[in-house]
């Protein structure tokens, strides 16, 4: 590292000791939830059936489904949409000059999210949050009150968006032969056939940031705001707030419960869609807003602090294991790995996201012990700051 870098603090990666060690443990934490919501599209590519009605599972299967889709799926990006909104708050401690940085941190990470979604996996979510990160950027000096409008504009013209169109709720994706050539490619399919896959999904994922955008980007916001005020700097002193940020969103997430129900019931089209599209919007993310509460409140107490200590260093790699958890399950799932696509259901799902995560968990505190960064944090500093001392 040249002096120059040495000593420009806007140049400088924050120290271990440096970072905020209850958020890295959140971050860790919601890498689980978001494997678990994954590996089903991962194994049997179930996004594209409405709920509860993938062919072929057994009751245990169904039930596996069930609790995935209640308790995991849309819950935990929009947790990591806040962290990456506080993130950026971070940053603007040092004030305006951090901008250039970054915006080339952002475009180096939509490099890398491209490359994953071509050549990995086409669910990514990082070319996403690269765009919708430059958005972000001229939000930094509007008041807060502007903040929480747009945030709420966000989220209620997402719930619109569902509502009017039914996605997520229906069949929305493919027409069944087209669905079905998908599946085989991903059974028996030769690499370049499913990466051409992936492209075509990219340039969908691409014209459905218009439509969900807004919500990702209404996280952001949250984040920022919470992260300007500083209201994670002492979790002592806010733990009353964080018990009725825990309430309202246990509150905001109760129809979601009631979508659960839907789910198994026969339910009136436009109250299911209504549900769907509220818990799609709203109840899921609500859930983990939930989940970040309860966090928060237990991390205050120090025995919970050495019990999930541990998950910190997960969340200090949440790059390089969000990555690897990608190309764990193309491997298992995929033609070019163990080809297991379609053969294992939703009940082993769970099972093999809880032995994934525990293994990443004890490799990333491992990694830890002898390294600064994770391979993937590392790689994006390099490209970021440009230089290899770090």
């Amino acid at each position: 590292m040249d002096a120059t870098t040495d000593h420009d603090p806007l140049l400088r990666p924050a120290a271990p000791e440096e970072r905020t060690v209850a958020l890295d443990i959140v971050r860790g934490f919601a890498l689980l939830g978001i494997l678990i919501a994954n590996l089903p599209i991962f194994s049997y590519f179930y996004s594209l059936y409405e709920p509860l009605s993938f062919p072929g599972l057994t009751p245990t299967g169904r039930a596996a489904e069930w609790v995935v889709r209640v308790f995991a799926e849309g819950s935990f990006y929009p947790l990591f949409s806040f962290l990456f909104g506080l993130g950026f708050a971070l940053q603007l401690r040092k004030g305006d000059a951090v901008i250039p940085i970054y915006r080339r941190r952002l475009l180096v990470l939509l490099g890398i999210g491209l490359t994953h979604a071509i050549f990995v996996w086409y669910g990514d979510i990082l070319v996403s949050y690269a765009l919708l990160g430059l958005v972000l950027i001229a939000f930094r000096k509007r008041r807060d009150r502007t903040l929480l409008v747009w945030a709420t504009v966000g989220l209620l013209y997402t719930f619109v968006f569902f509502a009017l169109t039914g996605v997520g709720e229906t069949q929305t994706a493919l027409p069944v032969e087209l669905t079905t050539a998908v599946e085989h490619t991903f059974q028996a399919g030769s690499y370049l056939e499913v990466v051409t896959i992936h492209l075509g999904w990219l340039a969908l994922n691409l014209l459905n940031i218009v439509f969900i955008g807004p919500q990702i980007l209404a996280f952001f916001l949250f984040g920022l705001l919470v992260g300007r005020r500083g209201l994670l700097d002492n979790l002592g002193g806010y733990q009353p707030l964080f018990r009725k940020a825990l309430l309202l969103a246990l509150v905001l997430a109760l129809p979601t419960a009631a979508q659960a129900v839907a789910l198994w019931l026969d339910t009136p089209y436009l109250l299911y869609l209504l549900l769907g599209a509220y818990d799609l919007s709203i109840g899921s993310p609500a859930l983990g807003f939930a989940y970040l509460s309860g966090l928060l409140l237990l991390l205050d107490r120090s025995v919970w602090q050495r019990r999930l200590q541990p998950l910190a260093a997960v969340g200090r790699m949440a790059l390089s294991n969000y990555l690897a958890q990608s190309l764990i399950c193309v491997l298992i799932f995929y033609p070019y790995g163990l080809g297991l696509f379609g053969r294992l259901g939703p009940a082993w799902g769970l099972l093999l996201s809880a032995v994934i995560y525990s293994v990443q968990t004890g490799l990333s505190n491992l990694w830890l012990a002898h390294f600064r960064f994770g391979p993937a944090e590392w790689l994006w500093r390099l490209l970021t700051y440009r230089t290899r001392d770090l």
